[in-house]
């Protein structure tokens, strides 16, 4: 969605930062996680409606209906007149069967490319941090206790602060 920003494995990296930004929030990843993966969902479908295939919305959930009545199900096929009047799951959350047909798969990274959008008045940043804390075959990696990764947090939300002020 947005222009791509490199995420610093460890350390804070500014996602978005608005004209006068009011607020700082930061994302924190858990012990497992990543500062950019974390919050990313890969391959997000648009919605997209599809072209004039023929096929009426009422024609496709009818069909859809056929395909479950023949798998056993004791439920019969609606018909077209029926199934219009039948609201689907997607239509009661206000989207249509025909807007997935089609759809563009695009990774959507939240923290900047939608959160700014809510909150323009802030200035959004991620955090990351070592988070190596075990190997199977190893066992301990990391040395780090989690007060340690808190005091190493706020002594770069500090340090970041006063220089950018």
């Amino acid at each position: 969605m947005a222009n791509p920003i490199a995420v610093n494995e460890k350390g804070l990296t500014v996602l978005y930062e608005g004209p006068n930004p009011t607020i700082d929030i930061v994302f924190v990843h858990g012990f497992t996680g990543h500062p950019e993966d974390t919050w990313k969902l890969k391959g997000a479908k648009t919605k997209r409606h599809a072209p004039d295939d023929g096929f009426t919305d009422s024609t496709r959930r009818s069909k859809i209906s056929r395909v479950f009545s023949r798998q056993g199900r004791s439920t019969p096929a609606l018909s077209p007149a029926q199934s219009s009047s039948t609201p689907t799951i997607d239509e009661a959350h206000g989207g249509s069967f025909a807007e997935f047909k089609g759809h563009r798969a695009k990774d959507v990274f939240w923290p900047a490319d939608l959160a700014p959008k809510s909150i323009p008045d802030s200035r959004i940043l991620t955090y990351g941090y070592d988070t190596r804390i075990r190997h199977w075959a190893q066992g301990q990696v990391s040395r780090k206790s989690v007060y340690d990764h808190a005091w190493d947090l706020l002594c770069s939300l500090e340090a970041f602060r006063r220089g950018s002020s």
